[in-house]
Parts: C-alpha cells; structure tokens; sequence
C-alpha cells in the first residue's frame, strides 16, 4: 500500500525565460542613481506535476501550467553603499493543454511585492541586507468533481528576509569568495508551508 510507504521527490522546476529593459539615472546631486527594471517573459513546464498515487506529494513547478511573468524593479543608491529598492511581480497562469486528473484546470493569478533596504561593503568586506516580501496566489477554477485541498485555494505570505556576507575580494586579488549566510522568515500566512529558511 502506497500510503504507507516512504516517498521522496526530487528534481527541476519550470523553466522561466524573461527579457527585459533597463534604465539609469546618474545625473542627480543627492542620490548615486536610480534605476529601474521591466521584465517580460515566459514560464515553461518542465518540472515535474503532482504524484496522485501518493497521499501528500507536491509539484516541483506550478502543475504543468505556463505562466506569463511581468515585473518592474526600482532602486534609489546614495553615499556609495546604501540601496533602497521595490520589486511588483504578476504572473498570470494558462490553462493546461492535455487533461488528467488535476485539483485546478488553471491557478490564480500570482501577485509578488517586495521592499527592501541593502548595506554594501559598508564596513571592510560586510554586506547586510533586510528585505520584505508579500505574495499572494488567488484562488484558481478548478475540476468541481474534485473536492479541492484548502491549502490550493488560495494563499498569502509574509516573509523577512536577511542576508549577511563577507567578501574577501580586493582590487589586487578580485578572484578571493564572498561567503554569506541568509535566513528567510515567515512571519504570517494563510495555506502555506510555514516553513523558515536558511
């Protein structure tokens, strides 16, 4: 009996092709730049779906759906080490092609803003940076025959983000590592893996 076996699930995730344009402002007394980012471009299903032989398994993409992702970026430099920066990300999904057993015929919409606030080399090699991250997927139209799990829905999250790291790289040695440690937070949600990362 499957449900009482051992199952592990390893592998690549959907493959994301983005293009994009950039600009930057210099020309400013107070500020170092500003710069400003919009990508386009496409999610491709190359990980693999959901195992419905197994109780609990989980997708390594987004369920063999393509996506369309679009987002803008911005970051304000000042002082020659401080950065200031936003990011707004939509990524609406498209039904899948072929049909099978499927909780969802086609996700929600994915919506992704983040602020966050970077320290660079602000002492000897030190970098530090504080980011916060909000994302929330909308509830998708789903096979009404199948009794969906609430954690597929919809879901939103909240997440602190720290980076800290060290670069021993110099004008005379510009081959040396960087070496960092990250931790990200959840810090609320609704239908999601409360899981800390680091």
């Amino acid at each position: 009996d499957r449900l009482q076996q051992n199952h592990h699930h390893r592998g690549f995730g959907d493959l994301s092709v983005l293009g994009g344009w950039t600009v930057n402002y210099e020309d400013t007394q107070d500020l170092d730049y500003i710069d400003a980012t919009l990508r386009l471009g496409g999610l491709f299903p190359t990980g693999s779906t959901r195992n419905y032989d197994y109780l609990v398994d989980v997708s390594n993409g987004y369920g063999g759906h393509y996506a369309l992702p679009i987002s803008l970026a911005l970051a304000i430099g000042w002082y020659d080490w401080i950065t200031a920066g936003t990011y707004v990300g939509v990524m609406p999904f498209f039904k899948k092609i072929e049909t099978n057993q499927e909780i969802f015929n086609k996700p929600g919409t994915l919506w992704e803003v983040n602020a966050y606030l970077k320290a660079d080399h602000m002492l000897l090699g030190f970098s530090f940076l504080l980011n916060y991250s909000f994302a929330h997927q909308q509830r998708g139209s789903f096979n009404q025959t199948i009794t969906p799990q609430p954690g597929f829905l919809r879901w939103t999250m909240h997440t602190l983000n720290f980076l800290a790291s060290y670069d021993f790289a110099t004008y005379q040695k510009p081959y040396l590592p960087e070496i960092g440690f990250f931790y990200n937070l959840i810090v609320g949600g609704k239908n999601i893996f409360n899981t800390d990362v680091g």
